[in-house]
């Protein structure tokens, strides 16, 4: 474990909104292919809302931090990063953990963040974003199969 410290919005007990805290939490040792993002902006989402009143198929032990998506800025990387360097401008996805001020994510995880867009659309468009195209595809796929758009009037699912 690194000695360096971050902050951390924590559920440390489901429940309503006011179970989240924030606390000073341990930033943990950086990989050779992962990056230190400041966080400046992070997405929340209905999946996240579950977390926090224990309702999520898989969480990790309690306490932990929530957050899919993330902005930010790359503060350092590892020495088999060379994609990514210092000042970036970065969005991610990641699993559990981006109510923080700070992460060692994957770098493979990162997404160049726009010139057009601020820390905070960017972390509030990739799940979404992300869920709409499966979606659409999905769609696409039952579109295709041997339903037919004449079904739903007969009572008909794909």
């Amino acid at each position: 474990m690194s000695h360096r410290m971050t902050k951390a919005v924590l559920i440390e007990r489901h429940g309503p909104p006011e179970v989240l805290v924030e606390r000073t939490v341990p930033l943990r040792s950086m990989g050779t292919h992962e990056v230190q993002l400041r966080v400046h902006a992070a997405g929340v989402n209905f999946a996240d809302l579950l977390m926090r009143a224990g309702l999520y198929g898989t969480v990790p032990p309690l306490p932990y931090s929530p957050g899919f998506e993330v902005a930010g800025r790359v503060v350092r990387v590892g020495s088999q990063v060379s994609e990514w360097q210092g000042g970036d401008r970065a969005a991610a996805l990641v699993r559990f953990g981006g109510y923080a001020h700070d992460l060692i994510i994957p770098a493979e995880h990162l997404f160049r963040q726009p010139d057009s867009l601020t820390a905070t659309e960017s972390a509030a468009i990739r799940l979404g974003a992300r869920s709409r195209w499966r979606l659409w595809i999905s769609g696409r796929a039952a579109r295709n199969s041997t339903w037919h758009e004449s079904d739903r009037h007969r009572g008909g699912s794909a």
